[in-house]
């Protein structure tokens, strides 16, 4: 039976089975550093991708992996927006043994999908800064990706959402994380230099939102890449 995502209901079932993940309930050795990764429904197509990318550096916690690891839990749904981002780090951290070195975390286009305001959305932000600081975690932000505003059916199609305030929402994050000194990946701007090396849209996107099963490939080898660079810079500097 073909794995499907569920989305809320103003966003379309995009079927993943080319590159289904499948929840993993084993954190490999003990002596690896930990990540744990949560993103919008982009990251269930490269999370695989990804934690094969990190070679074994690193081991990788999804947030799929969550109610197999820690089956006692009642974890929220489908983070989407950044308060359900926020709140499903909170619940983590209610976990004793729940203490990963890094975040790896991305929120953004649920908040500009619902019209939630720039400024809540960047006080959801600074939440998740507090608390990576605050249970000594090294938090890794993800910038949000384009949209296919071509692929956009008609009920999409508002100037509310529209890659402008894509941009205007991960710029105005991007500066909040670098102000406290959190790294950000440019998944953005990886995005735009696909389109344009393809020409065809859809032969990058399968609809307004999600990309096809290479550019989801990639999507996860070029961000265990990013965080693998990461994660050396910051050993050679004598960091966390």
């Amino acid at each position: 039976m073909a794995n499907q995502i569920a989305f809320s209901a103003d966003l379309p079932d995009v079927n993943f089975n080319d590159t289904a993940y499948k929840a993993d309930n084993s954190l490999g050795s003990n002596d690896l550093p930990v990540l744990f990764l949560s993103g919008d429904s982009i990251s269930v197509g490269y999370a695989s991708s990804f934690k094969k990318g990190l070679d074994g550096r690193l081991t990788c916690v999804f947030r799929k992996d969550l109610p197999l690891l820690y089956p006692g839990m009642d974890f929220p749904p489908y983070p989407g927006q950044s308060a359900g981002l926020v709140e499903l780090i909170q619940k983590c951290y209610l976990i004793p043994d729940f203490r990963p070195d890094f975040l790896m975390l991305n929120a953004g286009i649920h908040d500009v999908n619902k019209g939630v305001r720039l400024k809540d959305y960047l006080q959801n932000l600074e939440k998740l800064i507090r608390m990576a600081s605050e249970y000594d975690a090294r938090l890794i932000w993800i910038e949000s990706t384009p949209l296919a505003e071509a692929l956009a059916r008609p009920n999409q199609k508002n100037a509310r959402f529209s890659n402008a305030r894509i941009e205007e929402y991960n710029q105005a994050a991007s500066a909040l994380m670098r102000k406290h000194g959190v790294p950000v990946i440019s998944f953005y701007a990886m995005h735009q230099q696909y389109i344009e090396g393809a020409g065809d849209i859809q032969s990058v996107y399968v609809d307004v939102w999600h990309q096809q099963a290479p550019y989801r490939m990639r999507q996860g080898e070029y961000l265990a890449e990013q965080v693998l660079d990461l994660v050396e810079a910051s050993s050679e500097g004598g960091d966390k």
